[in-house]
């Protein structure tokens, strides 16, 4: 299997395949299981969380590596479309929040930790301004202080 394995890594332009035991097999999957937590997330990194169609998946993936240098640590469901990434905060920002799909941001970015302003938001502000126009519920939790 290992060459079949091969093959398929070098069709799809990856650097290589390695065989890995138990132990490393158990840490990778933890490493992919933690990936979208923000308690842990080291000094100069962001995380992001994106949505996009099942398609578009690969290629926003590869935006992202396009952005971050290749220095993204990149979890994606292929199924739904999410995805969250890891990346230096060094990666500009105005490329970042061009992405497709951006739904949140954590961590050491001066991105808007909500993602861009959707369509609609002028709809929305006017509706939290008629039930709250005080601004108690909940304020700033959302996009802009919304």
């Amino acid at each position: 299997h290992m060459s079949d394995l091969a093959a398929l890594a070098e069709d799809q332009r990856a650097s290589g395949a390695t065989r890995l035991d138990h132990e490393q097999e158990a840490e990778l999957w933890l490493r992919i299981a933690d990936l979208p937590q923000i308690t842990d997330l080291p000094t100069g990194t962001a995380l992001l969380k994106l949505a996009v169609l099942p398609g578009d998946v690969a290629r926003t993936i590869e935006q992202i590596e396009q952005q971050a240098g290749g220095q993204a640590l990149v979890s994606a469901r292929a199924l739904n479309g999410v995805i969250y990434a890891r990346l230096p905060a060094s990666a500009d920002p105005q490329a970042l929040a061009a992405l497709p799909g951006l739904q949140w941001t954590a961590g050491d970015t001066s991105l808007p930790h909500w993602g861009a302003r959707p369509a609609g938001f002028e709809l929305m502000q006017r509706i939290k301004a008629e039930f709250d126009p005080s601004g108690q519920l909940n304020p700033g939790r959302f996009l802009e202080g919304l």
